[in-house]
């Protein structure tokens, strides 16, 4: 059984309803803080994942792959195609998608990156993402033995990634323009891990209120600074700025991760963020669209009143958390919960 970090799983937890509020608000200065943090989160929350499961030898290749694609692309077809069926058959006679052609979402589908080729569950690109991230990171622990060429190797290929993201016409498949990029974030979580769960870990209470202060900070005025950043869409504002933004907020909520402590509620979120991640973007129109009947303003509205949106957020991250607890228990093999076969190499 994978081995869980309790602050790693609140982090998640707390990540993914941030997540799912940056969704809901319009453009607002709460939307650009967490927009400034809230992706490479959970990329660097994911390589520290990697360095606990690979403490005593890297995996093969071959076998990493296999490993990633179960636990990554079958939940990503699976709530792809689920949704774009709903969204086919019942949401797009609602909304203004009548023009869309149902073709180029489902082509979107498996071209697996951009909005609007996932118009009908634009959220689901991170997946795919993060299992091009994975697998190049463990290729390259692969191939290289030396940790500093390593390191390089992350650096050159973020480089790439900031190149292409700036000058290539279209997006690449699978969100590989991301990815190359989004890697760098995966490095310093892996390698970033053994010090955090000791020195941050092990610091005092009155420390780790400090550096959530200075944290807070940082990412508050850099964030605002750097507006319009929008990790899907491979815009990054000032790539250096990105950077600062995304390792304060990112200290920040692991600080505030491990001051919370014990939490079931929010270990359960983190627990069952990939589900969330796949199953809240329909949800989220589906509350807004009821909330907007109800109380009879118009959904763009609400979208830009912090208070509304607060309340949605909570509704569609309640009804997302009971759905994926239901996934879990009664039919797990859509978030690919096989017993995955591990295969290593010397490290």
């Amino acid at each position: 059984m994978k081995q869980r970090i309790q602050w790693i799983d609140v982090s998640k937890g707390l990540g993914i309803i941030l997540i799912i509020l940056g969704h809901v608000l319009e453009e607002c200065t709460l939307r650009t803080w967490i927009s400034s943090f809230h992706v490479p989160l959970f990329f660097v929350l994911s390589g520290m994942t990697c360095c606990i499961t690979q403490k005593k030898s890297i995996p093969k290749f071959n076998v990493e792959v296999k490993n990633k694609f179960i636990r990554l692309m079958i939940p990503y077809f699976v709530f792809g195609g689920v949704t774009y069926t709903y969204w086919v058959l019942i949401e797009r006679r609602f909304r203004a998608d009548l023009s869309v052609s149902p073709l180029k979402p489902l082509l979107g589908l498996f071209w697996g990156s951009g909005s609007d080729n996932l118009t009908f569950n634009a959220a689901l690109w991170f997946l795919p993402c993060l299992f091009v991230v994975s697998c190049i990171f463990v290729l390259i622990l692969n191939i290289i033995k030396k940790r500093k060429l390593m390191i390089c190797s992350f650096v050159f290929l973020a480089l790439l990634g900031i190149i292409i993201g700036r000058y290539s016409p279209i997006r690449l498949p699978w969100g590989v323009d991301i990815s190359l990029f989004m890697i760098i974030f995966y490095a310093i979580g892996y390698y970033s891990y053994d010090f955090i769960s000791d020195k941050i870990f092990n610091t005092s209470y009155n420390n780790k209120i400090i550096i959530g202060i200075i944290c807070l900070a940082i990412t508050g005025v850099i964030g605002i600074i750097n507006k319009g950043v929008a990790v899907a869409s491979v815009q990054y504002g000032n790539e250096l700025l990105f950077i600062t933004t995304s390792m304060s907020g990112t200290l920040l909520i692991v600080t505030i991760a491990q001051i919370i402590g014990k939490n079931k509620i929010i270990e359960t979120f983190g627990k069952s963020s990939l589900i969330i991640m796949g199953i809240h973007e329909p949800i989220r129109r589906i509350i807004l669209k009821v909330i907007s009947v109800i109380i009879k303003i118009g959904v763009d509205e609400i979208r830009v009143n912090v208070l509304y949106s607060i309340i949605v957020c909570l509704i569609t991250s309640i009804i997302s958390l009971i759905i994926s607890i239901i996934i879990n228990k009664i039919i797990p093999w859509p978030i690919g919960a096989y017993k995955l076969k591990r295969e290593t190499v010397d490290a």
